[in-house]
């Protein structure tokens, strides 16, 4: 089976648990000011909108942290197969996951970056 040097391997994994942490904080912090805005607004005109957020908040609270055990597991893989290895290197299916995950964490990132916009603009709406 084909290796490669684990030095060729970014080590983008350290960025993604950073990050995956910090929107995990983030959209707490949204989901506060949502039910800021929904205790002061008693309009029924937005309240499929609050909805609408709150179950957003949900699922991509949920994917991040599906994202970040994913990455978890990853990092032990990738630590595991290098300490094994004398030479420092690893297998070449371990890029390709690193790839995948690279993959899912820019969905994610575009994903809860898009929803914050959104609810910037509901919120300037409604305050």
């Amino acid at each position: 089976m084909k290796k490669i040097s684990i030095t060729h391997i970014n080590n983008r994994h350290n960025d993604w648990l950073w990050a995956t942490s910090f929107y995990l904080q983030e959209i707490e912090i949204l989901k506060k000011r949502l039910t800021e805005i929904a205790g002061k607004n008693t309009n029924a005109d937005m309240l499929p909108q609050v909805e609408h957020y709150e179950n957003q908040y949900r699922i991509q609270a949920d994917q991040l942290d599906r994202l970040n055990h994913d990455i978890e597991a990853y990092v032990a893989t990738l630590a595991r197969e290098a300490s094994e290895s004398k030479a420092g290197y690893v297998e070449a299916d371990l890029l390709e996951q690193h790839e995948l995950l690279d993959e899912r964490y820019q969905q994610e990132a575009t994903i809860v970056n898009d929803l914050r916009h959104e609810f910037n603009r509901f919120a300037t709406q409604w305050m």
